[in-house]
């Protein structure tokens, strides 16, 4: 049952709720809406940019800045859920 108590750490600590809502959700709201926005960007443009023949398909090159962009949004994510937490 100590799981369940994790899940709901911050639900009824209201001092850390505050705190969230009055010095992170301002910059980490206009964050995290700019990597949405990212996100869509790295998903059409790099195949548009880099696509070849219909018969041979996207260049590696495309699937590579994917991969990059994945990589550093996933080291990105991981840093503010640890913010958060802490």
């Amino acid at each position: 049952m100590e799981y369940k108590h994790e899940a709901f750490r911050f639900k009824y600590d209201t001092a850390s709720l505050l705190y969230l809502e009055q010095h992170m959700m301002n910059w980490l709201g206009i964050v995290l809406f700019a990597n949405g926005f990212l996100y869509y960007v790295m998903v059409i443009a790099p195949p548009i940019i880099f696509s070849e023949n219909c018969e041979i398909g996207i260049n590696l090159a495309a699937h590579g800045i994917f991969a990059a962009y994945l990589l550093l949004n996933i080291a990105f994510e991981v840093t503010v859920v640890c913010l958060i937490q802490r």
